[in-house]
């Protein structure tokens, strides 16, 4: 019987520990579960921060470094937040890329055969051509997965006001060299009047 007493007391105690660790780390765990909360919480009011400061920036640099300095902090936000953080950067790269759409839309001449002011051309296509460097340069920070849909169309009508110039250039040539022969065969002209005017008034006086 006393040996039973004390089997019973061992089982007891070695119940009574296991509750207790079960306790405590059950106790941890939510312990833990509350600092996730409480990080994912700073962490999400710290991504709305940042893109608050964003949408403030007026200079299109400093809002490419904000979202630089975002971008490469993904190892601090862990999975509970990413969310938060990939949206916010997606948010950032569609200014971007509806920026760029803006200067492709304003810069797109319609009818481009039928245009002959060369300033007007010319000065779209400067334009575009800065974009696409522009697009380059800010791209090594943007890594923009649909960077063709911005740069091939600026590509296709540079191309095409690079044309139209060429063509426009040989037709004010070609009006140049017109106009040219044109006051040359007057001048001619003038000079063989004049010769025969002075030829005549010589044989008058004689």
């Amino acid at each position: 019987k006393i040996g039973n007493k004390k089997k019973k007391i061992v089982l007891i105690t070695v119940i009574v520990s296991i509750l207790a660790i079960i306790g405590s780390v059950g106790g941890y765990t939510v312990y833990t579960q509350a600092k996730i909360k409480e990080r994912s919480a700073e962490v999400k009011a710290d991504i709305a921060d940042t893109w608050e400061k964003f949408t403030k920036k007026e200079d299109r640099n400093k809002k490419l470094e904000v979202f630089k300095k975002l971008s490469t902090s993904k190892s601090a936000y862990q999975k509970e937040v990413l969310k938060d953080f990939e949206n916010t950067l997606k948010k950032m790269k569609t200014f971007f890329s509806k920026d760029y759409d803006k200067v492709i839309s304003k810069n797109t001449l319609t009818d481009i055969d039928n245009i002959s002011d060369k300033v007007k051309i010319t000065t779209a296509k400067e334009n575009l051509e800065k974009l696409l460097e522009t697009i380059e340069s800010e791209n090594d920070t943007l890594k923009l997965k649909k960077l063709a849909e911005k740069t091939t169309p600026s590509k296709e009508l540079i191309e095409k006001y690079t044309n139209r110039i060429k063509v426009i250039e040989e037709e004010e040539a070609k009006k140049k060299a017109e106009e040219e022969a044109r006051k040359k065969a007057e001048e001619e002209a003038n000079a063989v009047n004049s010769n025969n005017n002075n030829n005549n008034s010589n044989s008058s006086g004689n």
